[in-house]
């Protein structure tokens, strides 16, 4: 066979360029193959026709093995899936092939050369479809993971890094990059994965230099004009490349598309772009199928995002870069915020809180969370917290004994290396474990379930502190409170920062939370504390612990330090005479729950109800306030024993009371 084979492939040398040119003159009737060999530049055919003659001279060699035919015909059947060819057009080349062959060799000398040749062909268009299936079945599998990170992302910036990193491991994706306008309307993009993903930042260059989205050529532009997926099938060749035409070649990149995602109703288009190392733009059918399953599901995924976030910042892909990169080096610095006990009349603990330093700026969480995934915030969360020990060891070393909390990302539950850290810096920095509290931050990830318990359980043995952090905020409910592990839980700051539109619709907010958390055992704090008559407020409500600007803005290890000595805490309030207006609504709040208590059906006794014959105001607790006027005290009394609290009568009288409450000067009696 050997001899018949180096026979043949003489006389194939010999004609070599005479097949080549009338294999590509019928391979121009396939309108696939057509297209692509359309859009190629005369140095793209002529290569393309050097790639051919030594695929043929491949074929025809008489000392080729099983193995070796295998691994060239896969690859080169990969090839043909990646650029778009169908199998039917696979079949109909290598008959092509076949026939380019057979029309310039002497077909009776070679008759049994030919057929050994004739079933080389076919055994590699075997192999080319099963690797045509291959990519086809990678293609679903790849659909499939995206299916399930756009269910179960937490972010968005978790959402375009994971997304990311999935699309780049597949053979028909050289880049990968995601953008959006930035709020002065400059397209920025925010994420650039792959070997090739550099050459993108010639387009970012040029977009900073003033070229906005709207008058870019590329496909990125058209994409975000249009709102349909755009195609480049060959860089070369395109005019509209010319600005990128010389970065994306030198880095490979033949042919690029540009996905636009704008779920209904969300206010800007992010741009999903993909670069080949193949010619085609992902335009042949299965591709354009697989092209609009990715964008149906980054839809879906953004819309759920922003539907829980709201709109999420756009940061820049170099920013993004550049903030990484300081928090892995010196940039991080853990700023602390005092945390006063309110029993003790003393600060007992402070919050460490995370802040990138960037030269003279100092970048607060709402500036450089939106730039981390999930992997960057276990990092954080490593080097905050032995940063943070660190420096409650130096505090005792000068004779100041603090707790630290710190916050703890809901997505630690789920990830075991948290557990891991936090115990190995207990240990490396000699810390008590209860003298640390993790805060967990309410989200619809930790909702209760028997794993987030028993990740909790885990930290508990740890013997750290547990708070529930931001109560209010949304996701909590009372099986979560009874059954999860926490010793504290904090109120909300977003709750208090209302307060000064209605002070009392506030209070009438906080203080169940309080009765709440205290009657399951919890400590509470209450966060966001800005003013004295706050604090005054939740002291007679019943809290335990209180933060805010009214304490103390958040300072440095060494600022605080100088900060503890100087200050004084606010005196307990006198129940008999609350100083401020929020203080004295608290104290009618508790009054009111006092006076609903005596007369609730489940103690015994019933309200005197509409029928009864007169009113009896000695059986009742009377107000604290001696300058409400008689009539106005005795009107809220008598709409209490006739009237539920919720009704329309009892509200109107409160609100008069209220009135009177904050119009004067009142003293308690």
């Amino acid at each position: 066979m050997a001899p018949l084979l180096g026979a043949l492939q003489s006389a194939v040398r010999a004609e070599l360029g005479a097949i080549v040119d009338q294999f590509n003159e019928c391979q121009m009737r396939i309108p696939r193959a057509g297209v692509l060999v359309s859009s190629m530049s005369d140095w793209e055919r002529g290569h393309l026709q050097e790639m051919q003659g030594r695929m043929l001279l491949f074929l025809t060699a008489p000392d080729i093995t099983a193995d070796k035919h295998s691994d060239f015909a896969w690859s080169i059947g990969r090839r043909h899936a990646a650029v778009g060819l169908s199998q039917q057009d696979l079949a109909l080349s290598n008959e092509f092939l076949l026939d380019a062959v057979r029309s310039h060799v002497d077909t009776a000398q070679y008759t049994r050369a030919l057929a050994i040749f004739a079933q080389r062909l076919m055994r590699d268009l075997a192999i080319q479809l099963d690797a045509y299936e291959d990519v086809e079945r990678r293609r679903h599998e790849l659909l499939g993971d995206i299916t399930r990170t756009a269910w179960t992302t937490g972010s968005y910036t978790d959402l375009i890094g994971r997304v990311s990193e999935r699309l780049i491991q597949h053979d028909e994706i050289a880049a990968v990059s995601f953008g959006r306008l930035d709020r002065h309307g400059v397209f920025r993009f925010e994420s650039m994965v792959g070997r090739k993903a550099d050459s993108h930042l010639q387009e970012v260059e040029r977009l900073a230099r003033g070229q906005l989205v709207e008058m870019s050529e590329g496909p990125t532009g058209r994409a975000w004009r249009s709102a349909q997926v755009e195609h480049c099938v060959n860089v070369a060749t395109d005019p509209r490349m010319a600005p990128w035409r010389d970065a994306l070649l030198r880095e490979g990149l033949r042919s690029t598309v540009a996905i636009p995602v704008r779920p209904p109703g969300s206010s800007q288009t992010l741009i999903v772009g993909l670069g080949s190392s193949n010619l085609g733009g992902f335009t042949s059918a299965h591709q354009t199928l697989f092209i609009d399953h990715l964008r149906t599901l980054l839809t879906v995924a953004v819309a759920r995002i922003e539907l829980r976030e709201g709109r999420t910042t756009t940061v820049p892909y170099a920013v993004r870069q550049h903030w990484l990169s300081l928090v892995r080096s010196e940039g991080l610095e853990m700023h602390y915020q005092p945390i006063l006990d309110l029993h003790a009349g003393r600060i007992t603990k402070v919050e460490a809180l995370a802040r990138l330093r960037d030269g003279d700026r100092l970048l607060s969480p709402c500036d450089f969370f939106p730039a981390l995934s999930p992997n960057n915030f276990v990092e954080l969360y490593a080097r905050g917290l032995a940063q943070a020990l660190r420096q409650r060891r130096t505090w005792l070393e000068q004779g100041i004994d603090l707790g630290i909390s710190l916050n703890l990302p809901s997505s630690a539950l789920a990830n075991p290396r948290y557990l891991e850290i936090t115990q190995q810096a207990l240990a490396e920095h000699a810390c008590p474990p209860q003298a640390l509290t993790l805060e967990l931050l309410e989200s619809e990830e930790t909702r209760l379930g028997a794993d987030i318990l028993t990740a909790l359980s885990k930290f508990k043995k740890l013997g750290v502190g547990l708070a529930e952090d931001d109560l209010g905020s949304g996701y909590s409910s009372l099986e979560r409170l009874r059954e999860m592990p926490f010793d504290m839980i904090k109120i909300d700051r977003s709750i208090v920062k209302r307060a000064g539109k209605d002070s009392s619709q506030i209070l009438r907010f906080i203080y169940p939370l309080t009765r709440l958390g205290k009657s399951l055992g919890k400590s509470v704090v209450v966060e966001g504390i800005e003013d004295e008559g706050m604090l005054e407020a939740v002291r007679i409500l019943g809290a335990d612990l209180v933060q805010g600007y009214v304490v103390a803005k958040p300072m440095s290890g060494a600022e605080l330090r100088d900060w503890l000595p100087t200050y004084v805490a606010p005196p307990a309030p006198n129940l008999r005479s609350p100083r401020s207006a929020p203080a004295r609504l608290a104290r009618l709040l508790v009054w009111e729950e006092r006076l609903h208590l005596l007369h609730d059906p489940t103690f015994g006794d019933e309200p005197l109800g509409a029928e009864a014959p007169h009113y009896e105001p000695m059986h009742w607790p009377a107000l604290p306030f001696e300058s409400v006027p008689a009539v106005v005290q005795n009107e809220l009394v008598r709409m209490a024993a006739h009237h539920r609290p919720d009704s329309v009568e009892y509200q109107s009288a409160r609100q008069h009371v209220v009135d009177a409450l904050l119009e004067s000067d009142l003293t308690i009696r």
